[in-house]
């Protein structure tokens, strides 16, 4: 709900615009400005599709601006890009995505875990974060590599077009832009004042509603549905804890894949390939936090924390084999009209994201275990 009042403030277009404008270095130098751009600005906006929606008319006259041709590699480079920084790369931090924010609440309910919060979230996650980071620019680079020079001089001309149309930041935008960075500052240093995150969003809230950002029409276009289906989804996981049935689901999974237990790195990569499969029927929303619900009981058994079973499931559900897998890939295409890239050019993306996450996660097995989180030399 925050990060709707704040977009509809015209903020996060605003710092979208300055931060891409900043695009340097050619093609590679465009690519990683998209997709630091949309890392950025991702704990915001906890709403992985809302950024892509934020972002897509832009990224259109952006790309048109820098002389890519529509569905060139340029074009189609650039928005993959795009669709990994605001998109894809949603656990980087805690509230970069309502999805992980409701794993998060999640592994909260359950026993067996080491203790969360927004810093401890980005920090157990850095490894696999910083790994897939630079496996997915490479991606793109290799398998968009543009033909045509693009122009850095041209797409600064239009976003400074852009940013003068927009005018002087708003009453409004100041007071969101504040706001926002104050309640980012309290999630970082919640273990140094001890309020709990919702309160410091509470306190937002009230924030946003005395300077009139969120108003009564904010909270009727809110998404109570999603807000019951986070509620009852995160006291499942404290009901399997209070009535022992996670320990009683735990032993009896545990047996069955005991073989994959006694390796943390076949654990790690069997979970992440099971998540993929389940994003193909069950969309990312509902896979990530249903698989956590399942599957972090189990982990605990098997002397794993859970946040590996939640991280994992928050980057592996995210797939989009096919565009109905995934709202921020059926918007980054919609957005920009199907013009800058075909599905058949988003397949490959689709699957270099497959590859990179298992080369990240695997890369980042023997980092978890130094931290206590794996079995093995921090044990």
């Amino acid at each position: 709900m925050i990060g709707s009042a704040l977009a509809s403030t015209g903020l996060l277009y605003r710092l979208a615009l300055l931060m891409i404008g900043r695009l340097k270095g050619g093609y590679a130098g465009q690519v990683i400005s998209l997709a630091l751009a949309g890392v950025l600005i991702g704990p915001a906006v906890p709403n992985a599709t809302g950024r892509i929606i934020i972002v897509a008319p832009m990224l259109r006259e952006l790309i048109e601006a820098l002389g890519y041709a529509p569905k060139s590699r340029g074009a189609a480079g650039l928005s993959m890009a795009a669709l990994m920084g605001f998109g894809q790369l949603a656990a980087v931090f805690l509230t970069s995505s309502t999805t992980g924010v409701l794993v998060f609440a999640i592994l909260q309910g359950g026993e067996g875990g080491v203790a969360l919060d927004w810093a401890l979230w980005a920090y157990y996650g850095a490894p696999v974060s910083i790994v897939m980071f630079v496996g997915l620019v490479v991606a793109v680079l290799v398998l968009y590599r543009a033909r045509e020079p693009g122009s850095d001089d041209a797409g600064s001309n239009s976003l400074a077009l852009q940013l003068a149309l927009l005018g002087p930041p708003s009453r409004k935008e100041k007071i969101s832009l504040t706001v926002g960075m104050l309640m980012l500052v309290g999630f970082m240093t919640q273990p140094m004042h001890g309020i709990h995150p919702c309160w410091i969003a509470v306190l937002a809230m009230g924030a946003l509603g005395a300077g009139g950002v969120v108003t009564a029409n904010t909270l009727q276009r809110a998404n109570w549905s999603f807000a019951l289906l986070f509620g009852v989804l995160a006291s499942i996981a404290v009901i399997f804890s209070e009535t022992q049935l996670d320990r009683w689901f735990a032993a009896g999974v545990a047996d069955a894949v005991g073989g994959f237990g006694a390796s943390p790195l076949l654990f790690v990569l069997a979970l992440a390939v099971l998540c993929f499969a389940v994003s193909v029927i069950v969309r990312w929303q509902a896979s990530a936090p249903l698989i956590t619900i399942a599957l972090a009981p189990v982990a605990v058994s098997l002397g794993i924390d859970p946040f590996v079973v939640g991280l994992v499931a928050v980057i592996a559900c995210n797939g989009f084999f096919f565009s109905y897998q995934s709202t921020t890939y059926l918007a980054l295409y919609h957005g920009t009209e199907g013009e800058l890239f075909s599905h058949l050019q988003g397949a490959r993306m689709a699957i270099a994201y497959f590859v990179v996450t298992l080369i990240a996660l695997a890369l980042s097995v023997p980092v978890w275990q130094v931290m206590g989180l794996l079995p093995g030399t921090g044990s």
